[in-house]
């Protein structure tokens, strides 16, 4: 299926589960600095079709994202941490539906 093999190109462990009406995909993938990236998605089905939602890690703390002052403490590492994740997540989610967008067509 093209969400596995998508998962497997981007080097997660996959775990699935189907109960009938929706298969649910989770995913981790740990890289050298041991940081933990989680993906989830879920495929249900539907009188209409079909529905697919991807959730994709946690989000960056509204905290980190407009507090300069932490900078100044020297949290800027802590920082940089939290957008890294989050740029790693959006390039996931847009590649994730660009794959999705081909495999159905």
């Amino acid at each position: 299926m093209a969400i596995e093999d998508f998962l497997k190109q981007h080097h997660f462990s996959i775990t699935a589960s189907s109960d009938g009406c929706q298969t649910v995909w989770t995913a981790l993938h740990v890289n050298s600095n041991h940081v933990v990236r989680r993906l989830v998605i879920s495929i249900m089905q539907d009188s209409c079709g079909f529905t697919v939602e991807l959730r994709a890690g946690s989000r960056l703390d509204p905290l980190l994202k407009n507090s300069f002052i932490l900078q100044l403490l020297g949290a800027g590492g802590i920082m940089r941490s939290a957008y890294e994740t989050q740029d790693y997540y959006r390039r996931m989610e847009d590649e994730f539906w660009e794959m999705l967008e081909k495999a159905i067509q």
